[in-house]
């Protein structure tokens, strides 16, 4: 699926009892005890929509010994979100 980002996840994966797995793969930071990975509008959505959705983050991903962590879409909360970038459409004054 990491091909279609329409989706909103990179992989759909099944439990053992046939119950979807979505996981979205994301690069992280770690400062202190904070996380951090950068996040498109539809991969919010669809982690808020979908149940069984999990973040795998991949820290220290340019090493040769990067740390994966799967943490459950539910922990990642609205208060989380800060905004770093920002799409700007008005409509031109006709005069």
């Amino acid at each position: 699926m990491w091909d279609e980002p329409a989706h909103g996840y990179d992989i759909l994966s099944y439990e053992v009892d046939g119950t979807p797995h979505y996981i979205e793969v994301k690069a992280a930071g770690r400062s202190g005890e904070k996380l951090s990975f950068f996040l498109t509008q539809n991969e919010w959505k669809r982690s808020r929509a979908l149940a069984n959705y999990f973040f795998y983050l991949v820290l220290d991903a340019d090493s040769s010994e990067p740390t994966p962590l799967a943490i459950e879409s539910t922990r990642v909360t609205a208060d989380c979100l800060v905004p770093r970038n920002y799409f700007v459409s008005i409509r031109a004054s006709g005069g």
